[in-house]
């Protein structure tokens, strides 16, 4: 099954680092982060916030690379798998695969969620239909 058309422009903003073409998918409205701590320091509550997180991990010189290398999708979600690789100063575990879980809500993502791994993903969207891409 190919990817919809949610999970056709998420990726590709992904893939370009084009921070406008994701500004156009997010709801102004977009939670990031746990939804158990809605008020932790690092949750982004607004699209500019979100974006301005993006600009940071995404900036030349952050030496931070995220390649999407699994999709999973439900009718109102689309899970990307990236392996990130963090600077060696960072001493993070490199490559790291971690899933965004992106929620859709009135053609706009309006939640994104962190998930440690694709059974993590997979119970998330248990709820909505939902269709793997390899």
């Amino acid at each position: 099954m190919g990817l919809s058309p949610h999970a056709e422009a998420l990726v590709s903003a992904y893939q370009t680092r084009d921070l406008t073409a994701l500004a156009d998918l997010l709801h102004e409205d977009v939670f990031w982060g746990d939804p158990a701590f809605p008020d932790a320091p690092r949750a982004c509550h607004s699209r500019s916030e979100v974006l301005a997180q993006y600009r940071l991990l995404m900036g030349t010189g952050t030496g931070v690379r995220a390649t999407i290398v699994d999709v999973v999708q439900s009718d109102t979600a689309v899970a990307l798998g990236l392996s990130v690789e963090w600077p060696p100063e960072s001493h993070r575990e490199t490559p790291d695969v971690r899933y965004q879980v992106f929620t859709f809500r009135g053609g706009r993502i309006s939640q994104i969620v962190g998930a440690d791994d694709r059974r993590a993903v997979v119970e998330m969207l248990s709820g909505a239909r939902s269709s793997e891409t390899p």
